[in-house]
């Protein structure tokens, strides 16, 4: 089986993006408070049709370890480069409006239940893409569980690509990953017309 993970970009820092740093830290914190979320029957921060917390609080809960760290990872190297682009001020807003249309979009695809981080994390990497379209990205990659190597590739041709597997999955109707979410998220990150200009 065949994965990759994105470890890094080409970006140089402009300031030091503390504001993502705690963001990482606060979700873990909830995660590890609250608990995994596969293992609750109901949770006011769990996404659901109606739920003004679950809008917000969706964010910051995720399904298992695996969830987590994942979400996590994506944030983490594309997260600090948007956070240095736009500000540590400006960045927590951004995050959490991106997350909460994302999850807009959610149910507008899926009326389960969902949490997870996914839909503003594909937020930010919308911005990261309209802010720094000739980076490249490093990925990790592996091959039946055992580690391949790395390589770099143009955020120009993999987000895109990306945005594509998740549309295809949000119109498929696929259930166990929230597609709309992702879909939702990357296509609310206009906010870079306000924050390009910085």
């Amino acid at each position: 089986m065949f994965r990759y993970w994105p470890i890094g970009t080409d970006v140089r820092m402009r300031c030091l993006p503390f504001a993502n740093s705690a963001l990482i830290l606060l979700t873990v914190a909830a995660y590890l408070f609250i608990g995994p979320a596969e293992s609750l029957e109901s949770h006011p921060f769990i996404l659901e049709p109606g739920s003004l917390t679950g809008l917000f609080g969706h964010i910051f809960m995720h399904a298992d370890f695996f969830h987590i760290f994942g979400n996590m990872l994506f944030l983490l190297v594309f997260g600090n480069a948007v956070c240095s682009r736009v500000g540590n001020f400006w960045y927590p807003a951004i995050y959490v409006g991106l997350g909460v249309m994302a999850g807009a979009g959610q149910m507008m695809y899926h009326l389960g239940p969902a949490v997870g981080a996914s839909g503003a994390i594909n937020g930010i990497i919308g911005m990261f893409l309209v802010l720094f379209p000739a980076s490249r990205i490093k990925l990790l990659y592996t091959v039946a569980y055992t580690t391949g190597g790395t390589r770099r590739m143009p955020a120009s041709m993999l987000i895109p690509a990306w945005f594509v597997f998740d549309l295809a999955g949000a119109f498929s109707g696929a259930q166990g990953i929230g597609y709309g979410a992702h879909v939702g998220g990357f296509l609310s990150r206009n906010t870079e017309s306000f924050v390009g200009n910085r």
